[in-house]
Order: structure tokens, then sequence, then C-alpha cells
């Protein structure tokens, strides 16, 4: 009987599914290559998809089948009982929305989305402002909604990332800033190497390069396809089917980068568990540890000193006219520190600032301390005030993120969540991978490839990302290793004038790190014994509304992560 039940169960899933994979697919095209013209057809379609998959989740007989089933939960495998308390929320979280304040919702942010177009196209704020306040008042109407008793933001910045609140942020927050500001008033800026500034160069030759990186770092060319359009974003149009789009317009390095971050989301999809598709476990969800994979590969990966030596190979083989060229400068150019006003072109270092700020406009946007109209002399102040920078005008400065057109309050602190999960989970790779800076140089990414694979993308969103990292890296989420990361990486290097000492001086220092880790890791192996222990009972008691707790089998696969990423790591090499 409970067999009959969990196959009609996934049918109704694999509906629905379908039917979001298509809505996203829509909601991309919208974004990034729908002609203006077609504004009110895309909104039409989007309305109908998603009253057809409320329609699909609310059915009398899919939710009954859902209760059921959740009602069974102690008898379900793992995998079955993940996935129903996901549909069981989902069914709760949708019943407190009706139709209607749906369908307004939805046509709102359609308006939003060509309003912001069309004032980034003629410089032109003021005609931004009145659909930005339309989203505003229905973000607060959506919050009260959702919780009567929450502080409104609070319901936004749970939605961004579950469990946090404006309290919690702020903590986590402060020791970065200050660090980053620290990093800011006690590095020498000089300014940057402008020969690596290409702005003019052969796509053929970028879309080759790029295809022969990608192909290093196992990426699955039967599931992937590279576009090069107006701004860079990865898509998944269901399982085997990813897009990588890149934006032409930026200089030669700047477009490596994105496409490299791109390939963090897609090897996130590619990889997960094949018995997952078409379930709620397929995507993984929140967003920020899909968002931490490409951090790991743009910030941990791209900007370090030994990939610098692998893409100085790939440039001479398929760049060899241009300015020449060798690994110290392109870390250099990589690593330029310049505090600038826009958010994506923000180097490491400043990125968090420019997230934090975002951060504090909104609350004061959320509590009513702060009408739209005085947004950008907000902005101004604090930007000032934090980097010492000022906007030339409204194009560069309130209309360069779209994230409030479509509605994503409360999502830019999660970026910050992000970067610390990647450091978190950086420190942990290198301790138990020692000689990942040769086989870096090389562009062997095998190891770097098994032990992600295994440890985090395999997984989907059967866990908690909260639970995934604490397996993972043996620590709770918060700033230590992204504050320790920047620190070591901006201030304890030696300065010198020669290249070969630099170099050297980097390897050495990382090296001297990796050798005390490694003796702190017998240590390490007791606490995680004893972590273990209580690993269960935590997360009873911490989150029983929407459990996401570990089972035994979870953690029993993340004990052997190590031993199956090494063992396939041997195996690469020996194919090699």
């Amino acid at each position: 009987m409970l067999e009959q039940q969990l196959e009609q169960y996934y049918q109704r899933q694999k509906e629905i599914q379908l039917d979001a994979t298509i809505w996203n697919v829509l909601a991309n095209d919208q974004n990034n290559r729908m002609p203006p013209q077609a504004q009110k057809t895309r909104t039409d379609q989007m309305k109908h998809i998603s009253q057809h998959i409320k329609q699909k989740s609310q059915n009398r007989e899919y939710t009954s089948l859902v209760q059921y089933l959740y009602s069974q939960l102690h008898l379900l495998e793992p995998k079955d009982a993940r996935s129903v308390q996901l549909a069981q929320w989902w069914i709760n979280f949708s019943q407190k929305f009706t139709q209607e304040f749906t369908d307004s919702f939805g046509q709102a942010k359609s308006k939003s989305l060509e309003a912001r177009k069309l004032a980034k196209e003629n410089n032109d704020r003021a005609y931004f402002v009145p659909y930005l306040q339309t989203s505003l008042d229905l973000a607060k109407q959506y919050a009260r909604i959702y919780d009567p008793y929450m502080d409104p933001y609070n319901v936004w910045l749970d939605g961004g990332h579950t469990w946090m609140n404006k309290e919690q942020y702020q903590k986590m927050f402060e020791p970065i800033i200050d660090a980053s500001k620290h990093i800011l008033n006690n590095t020498d800026v000089s300014p940057q190497n402008m020969d690596l500034h290409i702005t003019e160069y052969d796509q053929s030759a970028l879309y080759a390069l790029i295809l022969e990186l990608i192909q290093n770092i196992w990426y699955d060319l039967t599931q992937w396809t590279f576009n090069i359009i107006k701004r860079p974003y990865s898509e998944n149009c269901g399982p085997g089917d990813e897009r990588i789009h890149i934006w032409a317009g930026k200089p030669l390095l700047e477009s490596i980068l994105a496409a490299l971050h791109e390939c963090g989301h897609g090897l996130t999809d590619m990889f997960i568990n094949p018995s997952y598709h078409w379930t709620n476990l397929h995507r993984t969800t929140p967003m920020w540890i899909h968002e931490s994979q490409s951090r790991t590969l743009e910030n941990f990966v791209w900007r370090s000193k030994p990939f610098c030596v692998y893409l100085e190979t790939l440039l001479e083989k398929y760049f060899p006219d241009h300015a020449p060229r060798d690994a110290q400068q392109i870390y250099a150019y990589l690593n330029h520190i310049s505090p600038e006003i826009i958010r994506t072109n923000a180097d490491e270092v400043t990125y968090n600032i420019h997230i934090y700020i975002r951060f504090l406009i909104e609350q004061e946007l959320f509590d009513g301390s702060l009408s739209l109209m005085w947004v950008p002399d907000r902005r101004n102040e604090l930007y000032y005030t934090h980097l010492s920078v000022m906007p030339d005008n409204n194009k560069e400065w309130c209309l360069q993120d779209q994230h409030r057109a479509l509605w994503l309050f409360g999502y830019f602190p999660a970026y910050t969540i992000w970067n610390m999960v990647a450091a978190q989970m950086r420190e942990v790779f290198r301790m138990q991978h020692q000689n990942w800076w040769n086989a870096l140089m090389e562009g062997d990414f095998s190891q770097y490839f098994a032990r992600y694979q295994h440890a985090v993308w395999w997984h989907g969103n059967m866990y908690h990302p909260t639970s995934l990292v604490q397996n993972i890296t043996w620590n709770v989420i918060g700033p230590d290793a992204l504050v320790k990361y920047l620190n070591e990486k901006y201030l304890s290097i030696p300065r010198s004038p020669h290249p070969t000492e630099d170099m050297t001086q980097e390897r050495a220092l990382n090296e001297a790190l990796i050798q005390e880790r490694t003796e702190l890791k017998s240590q390490v192996k007791k606490v995680i014994g004893d972590y273990k222990n209580t690993f269960d009972s935590y997360h009873k008691e911490i989150h029983s509304d929407l459990s996401y707790i570990p089972t035994s089998i979870q953690i029993a696969s993340q004990e052997s992560i190590t031993d199956i990423s090494q063992q396939e790591n041997a195996g690469n090499q020996k194919l090699q």
C-alpha cells in the first residue's frame, strides 16, 4: 500500500516539477533574451503556468496523499521522507496566499522588470520609482500574510537564508566589514596593469579556451551549451540541460572569470543524484549552497597563484599575439584591490561591503525610516563612508541591480553567507588535499572534482544547507574562515619586488598552514566523533518545524567522502 502511494506521489511530483521548469525557463528568457514587445504575452504565459502549478500542488487528491505519507515518515526511506517533508512545507506555504494575490504579485513583478529596463536605458531613475514602490508595498503585504507576528524584513531574510534575521546578519557582517576595511587601509594599492585589460579579442579563441578549461574541471559537455549574450548567468532547464551565458562586453580575463563562476553553478546541477531527477530534491536550494560553489571556483581557485600559472599556458596557447605576461602579472591583475561603485566588478575584499550597504538600505526601507526618493542620497552617504567612492549616474548606480525588480528582497545578504560557506569548505579541502597546489599549476582539477562531487553536489536538496555545511566542515556557518582567508592573502604575505621570490613566499606560507592543519587532524577527528554522537538530537531540538534532520545514512556517507574522493582521484591519475 505504501509503495503504491509513493509511486502516485512521485508521478504527481514529476508533473509539478515539469511545469516549474517551464516557468523557470520562461522567467530566464524574460530577464535576458525576450524582445520588449513580448512583455504582455510573457506575463500571461507565466500567470497561466503559475496557476497551473498551484492547482496541481493544491489538488485535494495530491494534498491528501502528501498528508498521509507525512504521517508515515517513520516508515519511509530518508530520500522519500525528505521529499514528503518539502512537499508538505510547500503546501502549507502556498495555502497562505490566495490566487488573486499570487497573480497580482506576478503581474507587478513583470511590470517592474520592464520598467527597470526602460529606466536603465534612459538613465531615468524616477521612471522606475513608482514600480519599485508597488513592489515594496506588496512585499510588506506578503510578509504580513506569511507571518503577521514576524518583522517583515526578517520574513524576506528568512527566505533568502533560512532561520536568519537582521540581528544575526549584523553579527556576521561586522568582523568581515572590519577586516575588509582594515585591509583597504593597510594595503598599498598600486595602479592596475592595463596591459592585461584586453577588451578586443577573438571570440572564437575565447570559446576554445573556456572549452578546454571546463573540460579539465570535468564539466560534462554532453549536458552543456555555451552562449555569449548581454549578461553572465547559468540556466538549468532540467536534468541534463545546463546553459552557460557570458557577456562579450567584458575584458578577456573577466570573461573567463564569469564563465568559471557559471561553471560552478553548472557542476552543482550536473552531478546531483540521478534518483532525485524530477522531484523536489533535484535543485540545490536554498540558492546559497549553489552560489558557494561558484564562489569557490571564482575566488579560491581562479584568483589563486597556482591557477594563474596554469592560466598563463592557456593564454599563450589561445592568445599568443597579446602583450607579454607571466603568472605573477596575472595574479596581480586578478587580485587588484580598487574600491568602485559596481558590485559585480568588485574585488573580493570590497565585495561584501557592497552587500552590507544594500542590507542596511533594505532594512530602512522596510522599517519606514527611508523613503525610495531618498535612496540615492543614502547610498551616496554609505558608499562614501565605507569605500570613499561616489556614483556618476543612476544607470551605474541605483539601477545596476535587478534583484528588487525581481522582488528578491532580503536576498543580497545571503551573498556574504555564500562567501563564508565557500571559505569554510576551502579550509577543509586544503587540509585533506595537501598536494592541491602542484596539481592546480598543471591544470589538474581531479582532486577538486572528486571531493566536491561527493561532498556537496550529489546531495541536491536532500539536506538543509546548514546541516550539510556542518557535516562537511565540522563547524557552524560563520565569518571566521572568510576573515582568515582575506587576512592571510592580503596582509600576511610579504610584498616583494621580485616575482619569483613573491611566488615562493606565497607557496611557503600556504604549505606551512597545511602542515599546521595536518598536525591538528588527529584532534579534529576526535572532535568530529564527539560531534556526531550528538548530531541527530541537536537538529531534532533546533529544527523541529521542518526538520532537515541528517540521518545516519547521511552521516555515514559523509564519513566516506574523503576515502571515495581519494580513490577516484587515484583512478583518474592512472587514466591520465
